[in-house]
Order: C-alpha cells, then structure tokens, then sequence
C-alpha cells in the first residue's frame, strides 16, 4: 500500500487523540485513581501506536508503546500517577505532537527518544516485581512454574467488523492485521490480504490464526482498535451460534464473559444486522477548498448586486422576478458556506488548561481555568487569528494577576487563584471575556510609568480617569514588570494583542478593580469574510465602514458645531462628542453644506464623529485582503468590490482615529 494516500488522515486522527490525551492528563493530576481517565489515555495511546506501526512511523510507535507501559502499571494501581509522572507523560505528548507535525511538514525526524524513554520505563520499575527468580534443580536444569506443561496450540477463525462511517476503511482494516500478527500466524484472510488493504471488501472480513494466546487477550487488543465495531470468534469452518440484539442483552452480566466458540464480542457499541448499512454522515474537507468555496461565493454575491443594480435601472418585471429568487437563492448558499466555515471555540480553548498548569506550575502558583462558552462558533479565519492574543492574556493573568498562595491567604483568599474564560453570542459578534481574581491594575502605577518612560507629561498623566490610565497598557514598549521573565516584563505583547484585535475589525475593553481581578472583554466580528458595511460618500468617492464600528449616524448643523483646543465637536446626548474631518484627513475637497453628515463610531469605548460628505447605504460586502505591498496603506483594512465593479475602501477605524490624534 502507499502509505502516503493516508497521511492527512492519520495527522487529523492523531492530533484529536493527542488534544484528548492532554485533555485526560489534565483531569487525572485531579483524580490520579480514576480508572476511566486511564482508560481513555491508554485507548488513544494504543490507537496511535497502532496507525502509526501501520504507517512505518516508527519513532512514535515507539514512543506511545512506552506510553502504554506506563499506563498498563498505572491502570493495575501498583504506581500511583503522581505531578511527576503526569510532567513526564505531558512531556511524551509534546514529542508525540513534534513527531506529527515533522510528518506534516514531509520533515524526518532525527529526535533522541532514549532520555525520554528511559523516564518513562523509570516509572514502571516496581520494586520486588522485575527481578526474574529462576530456580535450579540438582542436575543444573531450568526450572519454576510451569515446568513440565506443553503450550497449547490452537486454530481459530475472527470475523471482524469496522464501522461503516471510518473514513480510512483500508488502513483501519491494516492495523487489525498487524496487531493480529503479534498473536501468530496469519493462514488466511477472506477476502485476501492484498483485497482488504485496498479496501475491497464490504465492512468485515475473515482472518485464519494460529495462536499460543489466549481468545480474550486478542479481542481486548483488536477491540481497542478505534473504529472497530465488531468481533466473532469461532474455529474455523464453523458458523457463528445467531444471537439477537435482546438474547445477548439478557445475557450480559456484571462479570466479564470470556470468549468462546460462537461468542459474539462487542468491543463499543451494540452490533447491527449484517445487512444494515450506515451512510456516511461527514467528510473531511481541505481548508483551502472551504476558502476557494467562499471566494466563488463572494463573486457570485458582487455578481449578483450588480444583477439587482441593472434590474433597478431598466425596470424589467420578468427580470425582477428572477432576481428576486437569485437573491433568495444566493444568501441561502452564502449561510450555508459561512455556516461550513464556522468552527467551535474549543479548538481554541483546549489548548489552554495544559498552558495554564505548565505556567502555574513553574511560577509556584496554584490556579483554576474555568472555560465557558467553548462549544460557541467563530469562522475559521476569525478563529486562527485570535489564539495567540488569548495566549498573551492568559499568560498576563497568570504572571501580573494570580498572586502567590501565602499572598492569598494574607489577603484573605483562597490560595487557588481563579482564571475564567468566557465565549458569549451577541447577534453577529461574540465576545471573550478574560477574567481573574487577582490582585487587579493600579492605575496610578500606570500614569507613574508612563510618566517615567517619557510617554506622557505628569500633569497629562495626572488628569488620566482609570479607564484612560488602563488604555496605556496597550502603547507599544509599555510595562510595570520590574523585572523580565521568560513569562512577561519585555513590553510586548498587550500592544500586539491591540492590534491584532483591530485588525479582525474588534474591539478590547479592560476593567479592574484593585485586589479584586481584572476582565479584558474582547468583542469580534462572527466571520471576516463577507461582513455589513456602511457606505458613505466623500468628494465624489465610496468608502466602507464596517458596521460593528458604527454607533449611531447624526446630522449636525455647523451652529452647532464647536471648536476646543483646534478640535471640532459637537454634543451628543449630553456629552461633548470630538469631531474628525475625514476630508481633512484624506486632504480632500468637501462637499459639505450648512449641514455635514457624522458618523459616529467607538474606540476603547470612547466615542469620535467622523464628517463624511453623505450616508449611502448598508450593504453586505466581500472582503478583499490587501496583499503585502498594500499592507503598508494606512487607515484601511482591505477592499470590497461593487456590482458595478468599482472598488471601493474598507476603513479600519482604529487606524484612521490614531491618525486622527484621537
């Protein structure tokens, strides 16, 4: 076989094993006796031992063999897992995800496994149990338990079932051969051997074995073959003793059954009739074709605005019609691609326990992550761009936030720290909430900083309010850390997380209060692919600004128009509101009368008017990324496209309000 037909799939099925495992570490360094979480360890370990044998990757089936030694000791209670051996496993399963990703990447791994290894078989050394006694009787011959019995031999026949919906039928099918191998010999399989390795037969086939072993150690490992639905034993030639769904129901008692002729062995699930078949019920699909699938889509979207546009214009009622429908049509495609596109939080979220254990442990701190909201949707582009932002957060909770336990204790906390993350759905935003109950942010920490950095004047520190002051966390270079850590101190990263957000057209609010905790509330657009924009005119000109910037649209009468400090504002709802020229800021001719349009949009909570010749329209839009040299453009995200095919400009508000002095 070529192996390098199911390379994509056994990298998809290893990294879901491997977020397990670090998912099951985490939940048994609570409960070290839980025989279920080692189950569920040693299940996945053994599933990536065996694909892995499979595909001659040999270093990793290696690895997770160890692996399965560690947890065989620990399953039987005679080594208890303790914070050491669970570091040592944790440190297995970062080798393990280097290994899959050097097989991603087509990289070959030369890595020396013997520290590695030997720490593992470390950890099952059992005191008085791996010394081997061997008697010797007068004539000098070998003797002990056992001497004089002759090993049993035998022939039996399996019919192994794998479920219909496993996606690598042919390899699924391999890795049971192999593993029946270390039992004996093969004598036949039905179909043959090369037919089920190409994946020609109809979900189960027959293998002939000669074996020492006895029939319930080999269907104990063939059952925990992921995907394998079902096991008969019988000698060979005979046919397997009928059994009803309810006869072997009635059957089943608290003790284990042991297998014999005509024994029907159910590894998971309930076995289905021969005949009844299951469809497939999902599909592993590139990424790159999801974004090829959204790019046609958004063409098909621009196409048909310029449709609706032409429809307007001649007025064609038979036209008209159809259009209608196409539009119809089209935004039901457009759902269902976004929807295609959409991936649960907790790809994200998993990654953190594991982070946060590791942090806490270096530092000496003992603390809690409670994730809520994991099973909330993000498009797949909004949701690679907003891992490493929640890394520096996180990562600040920790260091900056989470005290030591006695500091704690003497400020009358429990010594385990708390860090929430939290997921929550507003129409078409979500926000994530980071949250600790921590020693908070001084605000008069930051004016002295900023002070003391040359950031800003003291007497303009001075009149700071606390949100002001908690802003300047975010101004590249800035930090209170007194000193660097491998964690924090550098001032990166807060501005980095600024501008990321900024960048997915978001918005980041920090509120604190002192001893109590600090929250970061990030606020991001569902999908950055096709969003709602408000166009707006300027000097004959189209731009587009996206709609979960915008607060409100005004229009203001020049009296009522003021000017403080250089600054145009106006009032809104009782509170002073500053005003930017965009026609001043572009260097532009306005067309603006007694009257100017104002758009009104938000950055850290603080509200700006932005002069715009006239308010257009709200339309759905495309988003066109600009390419490399186009990045350097100031005070725009990206482009869109109209039906009418001009191009037209997508604001990024934060940019363009900096640019502004606001």
């Amino acid at each position: 076989m070529d192996m390098s037909d199911y390379k994509n799939e056994f990298i998809g099925e290893a990294e879901e094993h491997l977020n397990a495992v670090d998912a099951a570490l985490l939940d048994l360094e609570n409960d070290p006796t839980d025989l279920e979480i080692l189950n569920i360890i040693f299940r996945a370990a053994h599933t990536l031992k065996s694909s892995s044998a499979a595909m001659e990757l040999n270093l990793i089936a290696e690895l997770t063999h160890e692996m399965e030694n560690v947890l065989d000791v620990l399953r039987t209670g005679k080594v208890m897992a303790t914070h050491d051996t669970i570091d040592v496993l944790f440190e297995s399963t970062d080798m393990l995800k280097e290994l899959v990703g050097d097989v991603a990447n087509e990289v070959v791994s030369n890595v020396d496994l013997t520290c590695l290894i030997n720490n593992l078989k470390n950890i099952t050394l059992i005191p008085g149990e791996n010394e081997t006694s061997v008697d010797i009787d007068m004539e000098g011959e070998r003797g002990g338990e056992g001497k004089g019995e002759e090993e049993r031999e035998s022939v039996i026949e399996l019919t192994i079932r794998i479920e219909q919906s496993c996606p690598m039928m042919s390899i699924r099918a391999l890795m049971v051969l192999k593993n029946i191998e270390d039992f004996g010999q093969i004598i036949s399989t039905t179909p043959s051997r090369e037919l089920i390795e190409d994946g020609e037969f109809d979900i189960q086939f027959n293998v002939i074995l000669r074996t020492e072993e006895k029939t319930e150690t080999i269907i104990k490992q063939i059952g925990s073959i992921s995907e394998v639905e079902k096991i008969e034993v019988t000698p060979p030639g005979l046919e397997t003793t009928p059994q009803t769904e309810t006869q072997v129901e009635k059957e089943e008692q608290p003790s284990k059954p042991q297998p014999g002729p005509g024994t029907e062995i159910k590894p998971k699930k309930k076995a289905r009739k021969a005949d009844d078949t299951q469809s497939v019920k999902s599909v592993r699909v590139h990424i790159e074709r999801l974004d090829d699938l959204m790019n046609l889509v958004g063409e098909l979207v621009i196409n048909k605005i310029r449709l609706m546009q032409i429809s307007e214009m001649h007025k064609i009622p038979d036209l008209k019609e159809v259009i209608d429908r196409l539009n119809i049509l089209t935004s039901n495609l457009q759902n269902q691609v976004m929807q295609i596109r959409m991936v649960p939080m907790d790809q994200v979220f998993n990654r953190f326990p594991r982070m946060v254990r590791d942090l806490s442990r270096s530092m000496d701190k003992k603390i809690e992550l409670e994730i809520v909201g994991s099973d909330i949707e993000l498009d797949r582009t909004v949701l690679d761009e907003i891992g490493k932002p929640l890394v520096h957060l996180l990562r600040n909770c920790i260091d900056h936030g989470i005290e030591l336990p006695k500091e704690r204790e003497k400020y009358g906390k429990n010594p385990t720290g708390t860090i929430k993350l939290t997921a929550i759905r507003d129409k078409q935003t979500v926000n994530l909430i980071i949250e600790d109950d921590g020693k908070g942010i001084d605000p008069d920490k930051l004016r002295f900083s900023a002070v003391e950095k040359g950031l800003l004047r003291e007497d303009a520190a001075q009149v700071l309010s606390d949100e002001e002051a908690y802003n300047l966390i975010f101004t590249p270079g800035f930090s209170t850390a007194k000193e660097v850590t491998d964690v924090s101190g550098r001032g990166v990263g807060m501005d980095v997380v600024k501008t990321r957000i900024a960048s997915l057209g978001g918005i980041i609010k920090i509120e604190s209060t002192l001893y109590m905790g600090t929250k970061v509330t990030l606020k991001l657009p569902i999908s950055m692919a096709i969003i709602q924009a408000l166009m707006v005119g300027l000097n004959k000109k189209i731009y587009a600004i996206p709609l979960s910037n915008v607060v409100a649209t005004l229009n203001v009468k020049e009296e009522d128009m003021k000017t403080i400090k250089g600054k145009k504002v106006t009032v809104m709802q009782g509170k002073v509101l500053p005003l930017l020229s965009l026609a001043d800021l572009f260097e532009e001719s306005s067309d603006n009368g007694s009257n100017v349009n104002v758009v009104v949009v938000e950055k850290n909570e603080q509200h700006t008017g932005l002069i715009v010749d006239s308010l257009i329209d709200q339309h759905e839009i495309v988003i066109k990324s600009f390419d490399t040299t186009l990045k350097r453009v100031e005070g725009f995200s990206g482009a869109t496209i109209l039906g009418d095919g001009n191009v037209v400009l997508i604001m990024d508000i934060d940019n363009l309000l900096t640019m502004g002095g606001y």
